[in-house]
């Protein structure tokens, strides 16, 4: 028997979920479209409609390939099932991630004094998230990343500056701002995916006998960056720690 009467004898529900499973997986790159062109809410909007819809199916197939009556197409099922794990994944490593973070987007390695940025603003559109210092972020950073500090080095503060500048760069970052005068750099990242970007900001002062490497990234849009920005500190520093070395 051909497909296509195969798929015409299929139970009309069978053949309704299925259309609705296929879509649900079109949606994907359709979603990251939307957001890579700018309209991030409704991207992801959609992103979270087309998981919530894969996972709502995978359960309506479960129990349809539980029913007696269905048994002679359950491998018809299972073949549409199928199309709704990638969706479904998505979703739900996308809301364990969020759920093991903190739901900010701001996070810097030293809470005391945080550095500021001078030249992000003018790199950010009008409905970008604020630069400004938010206590209540600063005290759930101080609660789920107590690990994170300045960097501290005995070279001279021209020569930790060119290293710090250099392990941006090395990290993927693009560099829009340096002035070695004020001791600021500053740069944005750019996510693969999704195209999200976050500024990042250096500034490297002189202490007495020691040079300080203060860090802070900041999303432009979302209110959690599922952790991002914390990683992207973790691994700058590691890197500028490595250069400094002797």
């Amino acid at each position: 028997m051909s497909y296509a009467m195969n798929n015409t004898s299929l139970h009309p529900l069978i053949r309704v979920c299925g259309y609705a499973a296929a879509l649900s997986l079109i949606l994907i790159p359709v979603a990251v479209f939307v957001v890579r062109s700018g309209q991030w809410r409704g991207g992801l909007m959609l992103y979270g409609a087309a998981g919530a819809v894969a996972l709502f199916l995978l359960g309506v197939f479960a129990v349809l390939a539980l029913l007696p009556t269905f048994q002679e197409q359950r491998a018809a099922i299972a073949r549409r099932a199928l199309w709704c794990v990638i969706p479904a994944f998505l979703l739900i490593s996308s809301f364990i991630s969020g759920i093991r973070v903190p739901p900010i987007h701001d996070i810097s390695n030293n809470l005391e004094n945080v550095p500021q940025f001078v030249n992000a603003a003018k790199q950010r559109g009008a409905d970008s998230n604020s630069i400004a210092v938010n206590p209540d972020a600063l005290e759930m950073q101080a609660n789920h990343y107590p690990n994170l500090s300045p960097i501290r080095s005995s070279a001279p503060s021209a020569e930790v500056f060119a290293i710090v500048l250099k392990s941006m760069q090395d990290s993927g970052l693009e560099v829009y701002y340096q002035n070695p005068a004020q001791g600021v750099i500053e740069a944005v990242a750019t996510t693969p995916l999704m195209q999200f970007k976050d500024d990042v900001i250096a500034r490297v002062r002189s202490d007495g006998d020691e040079t300080w490497v203060d860090l802070r990234s900041v999303s432009r849009v979302g209110r959690s960056d599922f952790g991002a920005n914390y990683k992207r500190l973790e691994m700058l520093t590691e890197r500028i720690n490595t250069a400094l070395s002797p």
